[in-house]
């Protein structure tokens, strides 16, 4: 119900759309992946307008397991296309846990510059590359 109240606080980043569906067209497999419960993340989901044509996966942390044990969401997606290397995966986000994430999964990361985090904070990671914005993303790849 508190998201509901409150849903009008949720916007996507400018052009963020545009980019996925580029990536798509190019043939790059993208993902998205949640802290959030299934439910919490349709209805931001639904607000934002995105489709989920857009990803190829997308993955729910409380819900990924392998074995019992949880697993994380980087590695539940190399397992469901048989990646074999996590150095095929650029980890984009704009959080410092989205950079750790990429790291302890050995991917290469990118955090961008325009979400909640300061950006000291984010650079202290040393991700591996860093975006002002999420239409960078369409020049790196």
């Amino acid at each position: 119900k508190n998201i509901q109240s409150n849903i009008e606080n949720f916007s996507s980043v400018e052009d963020s759309l545009i980019v996925f569906c580029h990536l798509l067209r190019r043939g790059i497999l993208t993902g998205i992946g949640t802290g959030l419960s299934r439910e919490i993340f349709e209805v931001i989901f639904s607000h934002l307008g995105w489709s989920k044509r857009v990803f190829n996966y997308i993955g729910f942390f409380n819900e990924i397991t392998k074995n019992g044990h949880e697993f994380n969401m980087v590695g539940d997606m190399m397992s469901i296309f048989r990646i074999g290397s996590a150095k095929e995966i650029l980890k984009v986000g704009g959080t410092v846990a989205d950079i750790r994430e990429g790291k302890n999964a050995g991917c290469l990361t990118a955090v961008v510059l325009q979400g909640t985090h300061a950006e000291n904070e984010l650079i202290e990671e040393k991700p591996d590359l860093i975006l002002r914005s999420l239409s960078d993303l369409k020049m790196v790849v």
